[in-house]
């Protein structure tokens, strides 16, 4: 970026938390927006010191082990202050007026989860601070090609189990499936539980485009896989042992031929990352099993849709 563009000294700040999936959506976010607006991209981090250690499972901040970085906001204590605050604004949505005067800077709440929003009109604040989720699919495609560039997946050094899964990938057709449970079963129950019949129908439509392809399934709960995705016939669960399960998961995935994603964050960057944007992804029509929880914003465009739901 070139000293006439930052002239302004213009900065887009972007609040980063949650688990890796979540990471990338707001950092995909925050860099598309920085770029349109020709301004300094920062992250705060400071929820995974303050909040991270509250959550079960336990989030680690991914994007620097990715080559996806960008230096901090704030130095401390300014950093501590803005943070819990911005913590305490998420849970009761009071003190907004205050974050912005200790940050000087603009507070940009996300108003609907994963619904596109209209940047046309932005704060005249030199400094920009985003708080939400941003889980649509326009940030990506804005600046895909340089988060692909600056992604340091494929040079990471692999577990040994996951440089198997690897090679086996390399020389078979593989596609992936990722199977979503976890913490939905007891926060989400039916309503947010995907079906096997949604992997069936995604299924017959992936092996339809690649021929019937081999399987790899990724998933948190390997007893409900075994019970339910018999009928796949040639698969195989994702099942090695590394301090980095989610940065070589992601790895594994996007090296797939193709694959059908759940309702989660985590396999939408699976899904999306591929080396070919045309590889047949399947994803589900709605996020959660209830009305007004349409995907039209959060699935690529590319990518086929099948109901989630018997």
């Amino acid at each position: 970026m070139s000293a006439q563009e930052t002239a302004a000294g213009r900065e887009v700040v972007v609040r980063v938390c949650s688990g890796l999936g979540n990471q990338l959506f707001q950092f995909a976010c925050g860099l598309a927006l920085s770029r349109r607006l020709g301004a300094d991209l920062r992250l705060d981090t400071s929820w995974f010191d303050l909040v991270a250690k509250m959550h079960t499972p336990l989030r680690r901040l991914r994007l620097r082990q990715l080559n996806l970085d960008a230096p901090e906001a704030f130095s401390s204590p300014r950093r501590q202050v803005v943070g819990a605050l911005v913590a305490y604004f998420d849970r009761w949505k009071r003190g907004g007026a205050l974050i912005e005067k200790l940050g000087g800077m603009k507070l940009i709440q996300e108003a609907h989860i994963m619904r596109r929003r209209a940047w046309d009109e932005t704060p005249g604040r030199r400094r920009i601070y985003l708080n939400g989720y941003w889980q649509t699919f326009d940030h990506f495609l804005a600046v895909r090609d340089e988060i692909h560039a600056r992604l340091a997946l494929s040079t990471r050094p692999a577990s040994r189990g996951a440089a198997a899964l690897l090679d086996g990938i390399h020389r078979r057709r593989t596609a992936f499936i990722h199977v979503r449970r976890g913490d939905y079963t007891a926060l989400m129950g039916d309503s947010g539980l995907l079906s096997a019949s949604y992997y069936r129908r995604g299924a017959a439509v992936v092996a339809g485009e690649l021929g019937e392809p081999s399987w790899l399934v990724f998933s948190e709960d390997a007893d409900w896989a075994r019970a339910n995705l018999g009928f796949l016939g040639n698969w195989q669960l994702a099942d090695y042992e590394s301090p980095d399960r989610d940065l070589e998961d992601l790895r594994l995935m996007a090296a797939c031929r193709g694959g059908i994603v759940a309702n989660s964050s985590f396999s939408w960057w699976g899904g999306a990352l591929g080396e070919d944007p045309g590889r047949p992804v399947v994803a589900p029509e709605s996020y959660w099993n209830r009305p007004g929880t349409g995907l039209e914003d959060w699935a690529l465009p590319a990518w086929r849709r099948v109901p989630g739901w018997d």
